[in-house]
């Protein structure tokens, strides 16, 4: 009987930052669509479906992961309505006054203490408090009428730039949470 005998690789992953001849033989230098895990190489699985099919005619053009306990929730945005999917149902959060159109690639999304914040420039900045039967609503203390183009948390604040306030437009400007 022939004893197969397996060369053990180092756990180093893939080395791409020196040419493969200034590497060790037993390391790897290339690789697509692979992990590595437990002393062993396997082939990435790929991707596949999340969820069931969206609500007819809604045409996502953003999305957002976030966690609430054990679910992972994803909240994907048209121009002018907001979903969220726990994999399985789909529901509307779109705001109760409806939502200005905005346009592809203005919606910006950040986790504020595991808490969503979206934002665009055609609206105020909101948040979704997880509650699949409750709607998206503005940033408490959010002065009316002002606009950001980008919304981020840095550490426990959240920092807005490029700001329109009273239908001027400040590029340079930077506003962030108490």
């Amino acid at each position: 009987m022939k004893q197969t005998q397996y060369l053990k690789i180092q756990q180093q992953g893939i080395i791409l930052d020196r040419p493969p001849e200034e590497v060790d033989g037993d390391t790897y230098t290339g690789g697509n669509n692979v992990h590595f895990r437990d002393g062993c190489t396997n082939r990435a699985d790929g991707y596949s479906p999340y969820g069931s099919a969206l609500p007819d005619g809604f045409q996502p053009i953003f999305a957002h992961s976030v966690v609430f306990g054990s679910v992972n929730y994803w909240i994907y945005f048209s121009t002018d309505e907001i979903y969220v999917t726990d994999g399985f149902a789909h529901f509307d959060i779109t705001p109760a006054g409806g939502l200005n159109p905005c346009r592809a690639g203005e919606w910006t999304a950040t986790s504020l203490s595991e808490i969503p914040v979206f934002n665009n420039n055609s609206n105020p900045p909101m948040y979704w408090s997880g509650i699949t039967s409750s709607p998206a609503e503005i940033l408490p203390g959010w002065p009316t009428g002002a606009r950001c183009a980008s919304l981020r948390a840095v550490k426990y604040h959240l920092v807005a730039i490029n700001v329109t306030d009273g239908g001027i437009n400040y590029p340079s400007q930077v506003w962030w949470s108490e």
